[in-house]
């Protein structure tokens, strides 16, 4: 009754190889003492290559998760879309996830030089429950009084500057100079 079942079976072959393991079966020589290490999928590497990049920048591992997605498209290599999500809240991961972002990408292409990294896109997201401390946006000002405090000014001083101090020596240009 089921009979279709079995000669699509058969037609397959129960040790059926994916095009990655036939490739590497290849590469390794297929030595017959051995069977062939698998080799390591694009979404593995990218989860080990996030681990040691966060370990060696003394964050913890648990801040940071990821879910990959793989893009094909006809006649483009292999691309994917690293969404980043920030499992545990922290000010610094804000201030450097340019940064990271960038040291992840360069680790991957160390890593992996055979293969071409930059069509990979890193997206950023936050678990619902990262611990945010923010309830509400501030007000439309404070957006633009943040920009006037990043300009690089002195706070006004007592002192002008053509008043002699005598508590310091004199700056006199030098012949060394």
């Amino acid at each position: 009754m089921f009979d279709f079942f079995k000669t699509s079976r058969e037609k397959a072959g129960p040790t059926d190889v994916a095009a990655d393991d036939k490739d590497a079966a290849r590469q390794t020589g297929g030595s017959a003492g051995k069977a062939p290490e698998p080799p390591i999928s694009s979404r593995e590497l990218i989860r080990v290559v996030l681990r040691d990049t966060l370990r060696k920048n003394g964050i913890p591992t648990d801040w940071i998760g990821s879910q990959i997605a793989s893009r094909a498209q006809a006649g483009q290599p292999m691309t994917h879309q690293i969404q980043l999500v920030i499992l545990k809240w922290h000010e610094g991961l804000l201030r450097f996830a340019p940064l990271l972002q960038q040291q992840i990408l360069q680790a991957l292409q160390q890593f992996d030089p055979a293969s071409d990294h930059s069509g990979n896109t890193v997206l950023w997201s936050f678990a619902p429950n990262c611990g945010c401390p923010y309830t509400t946006l501030p007000a439309p000002s404070y957006w633009s009084a943040s920009a006037e405090k990043q300009k690089f000014d002195l706070p006004p001083t007592a002192r002008r500057f053509h008043e002699v101090d005598d508590d310091f020596a004199t700056t006199v240009p030098s012949a060394l100079g």
